[in-house]
């Protein structure tokens, strides 16, 4: 009875001695997996960190590169060191990569409305035109009227103000202020569509108003901006005007005029350019684990001077 005894004893010991062992090894297993999240977070906060300062220091490149642009030309066109798509750039624990695009060859939003609140008419009918040649209904543009001017008067027939988007669900409000974004245009009636968003998404920008407004550089307007700004011009009677893009350009918007054979009532300096203040940077950084993309809007100035207006991350 006495070895009977002492036999279940050394056996709840050997297995309380498991236990202990098994819960040791779950507490061990567990701490380490925790180091290892702990270890994997830190880097990746370390990596997007140094990802940024890169990204930071591109914008600064990007400055350099257009101010001595502005140094040597006085036109901006797609045959120029700027407009090249850069190559990935070995960099210390990665890589990074960029391109820099001309946001006054797109159709600037924000020129619908000026700054004192009309419409301007110029603009007005230039969009209008870019939808019809899209094959879109060149009406909805009453609603990206109403979506930046301050009333709540909806256009006819097309228009759109709180009283449409409230019944939305989610329900929200015409922002009635200028785009910030061009993607904030999915939310404008009559752009809701994928298809239809995807169509015009390539040609407009969201640029700061100015008056009378933003003119196009038609050194580097893809083929149905240049044929919407003048009424009953066809894409095909531009495509030859496209392919000087990367041949030196227009030296003057009556030069870019003379070759589609057209005038304007209005000076063509106020509404078409050959040089660019506005430019997008967007760059990508690739830095161990982690991969950070920035759109970087950029202004440079009469003097040359390049500097961001405003960036972000991941999204545009």
């Amino acid at each position: 009875m006495i070895r009977s005894g002492r036999a279940r004893q050394r056996g709840v010991a050997l297995v309380m001695a498991l236990v202990v062992v098994a819960i040791s090894a779950i507490i061990a297993s567990d701490l380490l997996y925790r180091t290892f999240i702990d270890q994997r977070r830190t880097e990746s906060v370390l990596h997007s960190a140094q990802a940024r300062q890169y990204l930071y220091g591109a914008e600064d490149w990007v400055g350099h590169l257009l101010r001595r642009d502005s140094e040597e030309t006085e036109i901006d066109s797609l045959d120029q060191p700027w407009a090249e798509q850069l190559p990935p750039l070995p960099v210390d624990g990665g890589q990074i990569t960029g391109r820099l695009e001309d946001q006054q060859g797109l159709f600037n939003l924000n020129n619908l409305i000026t700054d004192d609140g009309r419409v301007n008419e110029m603009a007005h009918g230039h969009f209008q035109r870019l939808l019809a040649l899209l094959e879109i209904d060149p009406e909805i543009a009453d609603a990206v009227l109403d979506w930046i001017d301050a009333d709540q008067e909806p256009r006819f027939p097309m228009g759109a103000e709180d009283g449409t988007y409230l019944g939305q669900d989610p329900a929200y409000r015409a922002a009635n202020q200028g785009f910030q974004s061009v993607s904030e245009l999915r939310l404008v009636a009559g752009f809701q569509d994928p298809e239809v968003y995807d169509r015009i998404e390539p040609y407009v920008t969201a640029l700061p108003n100015s008056i009378p407004l933003t003119p196009i550089n038609v050194n580097t307007a893809p083929a149905p901006v240049l044929a919407a700004l003048v009424e009953n011009l066809a894409i095909d009677q531009v495509e030859g005007v496209v392919g000087m893009q990367e041949a030196g350009g227009f030296e003057s918007p009556q030069a870019f005029l003379e070759a589609i054979g057209q005038n304007l009532d209005v000076d063509p300096e106020a509404y078409i350019a050959v040089r660019t203040s506005f430019f997008r940077l967007t760059a990508r950084a690739d830095i161990g684990s982690a991969s950070v993309t920035m759109y970087s809007l950029i202004y440079r100035n009469e003097s040359g001077v390049a500097a961001p207006l405003n960036r972000s991350f991941g999204t545009y």
